[in-house]
């Protein structure tokens, strides 16, 4: 989301006009049509996958929950993914993200899975990276393997405050990754992938937002400049089958339930990309199709109480995920 339409959001949601629509319970009205209207438009298939290849990371940055985290590091396996992205195929799901918690070019077989996915023909493929482990060759194979987007984490301007918050990266080397993908696409005339920049905003670096955005606007094809969330209070274990005592909250609208499935690199399909632990656990696609977890019992009761949902009306990422 842009950061000016995020800012128009936020002043949206806190002005008077919607407390009194949330107080009257209009707000809630108009949540239901929005959903009724996604429901409509995927009701037979998500509209995205995202796809954890690895949940490895070589950095430990300092708003990441990585560095927590319980679940088994791994790297799906080709034979899953061919498996997961023929059923895409055949669903005619149109858009695939390639990354959820981890540095995806840990992956010896990354560009290989790039390379399959665009071979099948699906549409939209995208990654997210910090670029720590481009090499002059990958990039090469990167720029041929029909990669639609790639967006770049650099949350800094300057060697102290990125190696501040990306721990254990290199400023200059990253840059210099960055600079070489620029021109290689230049020099060799493609056309992707989209390059896309993201600056996570913090206390520690928000004063190097303006000579970011003046150093990398014209070379690249996007720059967003992204909020911190909470990921969720994921620390929740949540059982769909319990009464829940306490009333439900109003929360801004998240269609994530509605939209797409999110599958860790051993095939558990979770919540979504903010339930970084695999909480609440959907199903696992090496027992179910993803065309039967779009319709599964479970899928549909966390639809149903999705404000009841621990994690979903303590977090606070909604708003990113309202325009697409």
């Amino acid at each position: 989301m842009n950061p000016y339409m995020r800012l128009k959001f936020e002043e949206l949601y806190d002005s008077r006009v919607m407390k009194t629509f949330r107080k009257l319970n209009l707000f809630n009205s108009l949540f239901k049509l929005y959903i009724l209207y996604i429901k409509m438009l995927y009701r037979n298939k998500p509209w995205k996958i995202v796809m954890e290849n690895t949940n490895a990371c070589n950095a430990k940055c300092i708003f990441c929950p990585h560095k927590k985290m319980k679940r088994v590091i791994g790297i799906m396996s080709f034979s899953l993914y061919k498996k997961i992205i023929d059923e895409c195929v055949d669903l005619g799901v149109t858009n695939i993200s390639l990354y959820r918690i981890g540095e995806p070019f840990l992956d010896p077989f990354f560009i290989k899975k790039i390379s399959y996915v665009k071979k099948k023909g699906v549409k939209f493929v995208s990654t997210c990276t910090n670029a720590s482990l481009l090499t002059l060759n990958s990039i090469h194979d990167l720029l041929n393997s029909g990669l639609d987007e790639i967006e770049i984490s650099i949350d800094g301007n300057s060697k102290y405050v990125y190696e501040s918050i990306r721990v254990g990266l290199h400023f200059s080397l990253v840059k210099k990754n960055i600079q070489t993908l620029i021109n290689l696409k230049k020099e060799g005339g493609f056309s992707k992938p989209i390059i896309k920049l993201n600056f996570v905003k913090t206390e520690i670096n928000q004063s190097e937002i303006k000579s970011f955005l003046n150093e990398w606007r014209n070379d690249v094809d996007r720059i967003q400049i992204s909020e911190l969330h909470n990921w969720g209070d994921s620390l929740f274990n949540f059982d769909i089958s319990e009464p829940h005592k306490n009333k439900s909250t109003n929360i801004f609208p998240c269609r994530a339930l509605w939209t797409e499935l999110c599958i860790s690199w051993n095939g558990v399909v979770s919540l979504c990309s903010v339930d970084f632990e695999d909480n609440i656990i959907i199903s696992n696609i090496n027992e179910e199709s993803i065309k039967k977890t779009w319709q599964n019992k479970r899928l549909h009761l966390l639809r149903m109480n999705y404000d009841k949902i621990p994690q979903c009306k303590s977090c606070t990422s909604p708003l990113s995920w309202l325009i697409y």
